[in-house]
Order: structure tokens, then sequence, then C-alpha cells
């Protein structure tokens, strides 16, 4: 009765589908990640242009850039300070998430050790981050900055699905806190026919009558 029970159940699960993607809010915006097929790491690019620093093509001189990057399997949240042309500058921010944990640093000796972070980088460089193992299918990450200089205003991004992004909100001046929560996307839900479920069912009750002949 137990293995039948588990087919049928396994049946039923076969009759829908849900997207993968998470529905990103970020202080009340809806953002949408940017899909990869690369690590995050990868992406980040870390000194191949601009050395000693990140080459995703999304920084912004005196600025400090934010968005979410999702591959088949995990979810991550980049957080880049400064560029070309930029000034030297620092941060001093409290990052910390329901799950998950900053992954990726551009200086190894910078990565926190626990909530707090604090980036001193040179002009025309940036500095930052990568927190993912965003896993949960309910997750958020806050922050909190407590002292920048360098930086004008945060930008944060969305992007479309060919994957160009698009500015979601910008600061107008200096940001003072940042939250970002994830739950799953339903909207790409899709049923299978009723034909179809009935002919699963059917080929259940199937195996159920085979097994009790035997």
């Amino acid at each position: 009765m137990k293995k039948m029970k588990f087919l049928v159940g396994s049946l039923l699960l076969l009759s829908s589908s849900m997207a993968s993607a998470s529905l990103i809010t970020v202080d009340g915006f809806e953002a949408d990640a940017l899909q990869l097929s690369t690590t995050f790491e990868e992406f980040y690019n870390f000194d191949n242009g601009n050395t000693w620093s990140a080459n995703t093509g999304l920084e912004r001189a005196n600025s400090v850039v934010a968005f979410m990057a999702e591959t088949a399997t995990d979810t991550a949240l980049f957080l880049i300070f400064g560029g070309l042309g930029g000034d030297a500058g620092s941060a001093d921010f409290d990052i910390s998430g329901t799950v998950g944990a900053v992954t990726f640093a551009d200086d190894s000796a910078e990565m926190p050790t626990g909530t707090n972070v604090l980036f001193n980088y040179a002009a025309d460089k940036t500095d930052g981050l990568i927190f993912s193992g965003l896993s949960d299918p309910f997750w958020s990450i806050d922050i909190v900055f407590n002292a920048l200089s360098g930086i004008d205003n945060l930008v944060f991004y969305t992007f479309d699905e060919q994957g160009v992004s698009s500015v979601l909100f910008e600061t107008i001046d200096t940001p003072t806190n940042l939250s970002i929560s994830g739950a799953p996307d339903t909207s790409n839900i899709t049923q299978v026919s009723a034909p179809m479920t009935s002919a699963l069912m059917l080929s259940a009750f199937g195996f159920l009558l085979f097994r009790r002949k035997r």
C-alpha cells in the first residue's frame, strides 16, 4: 500500500511543473535576476580587464551597483563599489541573510568573518562581493550601510529575458540600507491536460492490479 501511495504521489507531481526562478522584491520593487550559464565568480570576472576589479560591464564610477543573478542551482546578490573613472573609496556595512553567506570578495583579506564588511579600494578600481546560497524557497537579505566614502548613490539593476540590464531604481544620494527578499515564482506553472492526468492515474491502478495478481 505504501508503494502504491508513493507511485500515485509521484505521478501527481509529474502532472504539473513549476519554474525554479525566484520572485525577487527589492525595497518594494520587483526585480528580475540575470540568468547565467556560467558560475557567479566567472561572471564577476575579477582582474580580467580592469585589474584588481570586477569586470561585469555593470560597474559605475562613484556608485554601488547591486543586482541578482541565478544559475540552475543557486541565486546570488552581487554588490560592487566603484569603477573606472571613479574616486578611491571605502565602505563599512553589515550584510545578513536568513540563509546564504558571502562566498566571494575582491580581496580575500576583506572576506567577512561575521556580518560586518570593511572595504577599501583605489581610484579607478572596484571592491565588491557575491552573497550566494539562497537555497530556501523563501529568503531575505538585509544590508545596513554604516559609512561610505567615494560613493554618491546606489543603482539596482533588473534584467529582461535576453539578459539586457536596465535600472530598477537609483538613489539620489548615498544609501543607508537595502532589503531584498525572494519567494518561489509560480507564474509559469503549467498543468498537464485532464486526459493525460487520467491516463497517468489509470496506469497507476493498472500497476496495482498487476501487483495483486502476482
